[in-house]
């Protein structure tokens, strides 16, 4: 009886032990620091005028873009396997130049031509959002996720601010216990595009 038993914990004690490789340890607070694109309203709407570069297009202007990377710094609140709720912040910055351009007796802009003037401008930006997270791969090693959220955007070289939405359609962390990386594909506040960074959990 006793090497029945013996044996029968032998075989169902790797089993165990299999299931349990892929369920995710629960950590309850995280913070996370990434970067990449900033958000898309920074480049649809330049400093100067405020108007968007199809609009200044019309007017006869020019714009040319250097981006400082987005740095995004969120904490999340996990409560319980598979959803988390975080709040997040996003600051970046950018300088444009605004060139104007000679216009035609027929009305049309000459751009082959030298430009009238150039002016530069200084833009910063910050977008406080909040979010939620489902994740729909828990493993230990590695998480898949999705999250939607909500942000606030200000810019302060056009003075433009408004709400936009804060979506990761695909979201992965790689590593396992404390410390992270990741790797986001975002569209709205939170950046555009690939954003990478680490994560750190307890």
């Amino acid at each position: 009886m006793k090497r029945t038993f013996l044996l029968l914990i032998c075989l169902v004690a790797p089993l165990i032990s299999r299931a349990q490789a892929g369920i995710s340890q629960t950590y309850h607070h995280s913070w996370e620091l990434s970067t990449g694109f900033p958000c898309l309203l920074s480049v649809m709407y330049p400093p100067g005028t405020g108007n968007s570069a199809i609009e200044a297009e019309k007017e006869g202007q020019k714009l040319a873009t250097v981006f400082f990377p987005n740095l995004s710094f969120s904490y999340q609140y996990r409560f319980s396997r598979r959803w988390e709720v975080g709040a997040r912040i996003n600051v970046h910055g950018f300088i444009y130049t605004r060139s104007q351009y000679p216009q035609n007796p027929s009305g049309s802009y000459d751009w082959k031509a030298n430009p009238e003037k150039t002016v530069a401008y200084e833009s910063r930006g910050i977008v406080p959002s909040v979010f939620a997270r489902f994740i729909w791969l828990p493993r230990e090693k590695i998480q898949m996720y999705s999250s939607l959220g909500v942000g606030f955007y200000v810019n302060k070289g056009t003075s433009l601010s408004r709400v936009a939405p804060d979506f990761i359609p695909i979201g992965l962390h790689f590593g396992k216990d404390h410390f992270y990386g990741i790797a986001e594909l975002s569209i709205g506040s939170a950046g555009t595009g690939l954003l990478m960074g680490l994560g750190y959990r307890l």
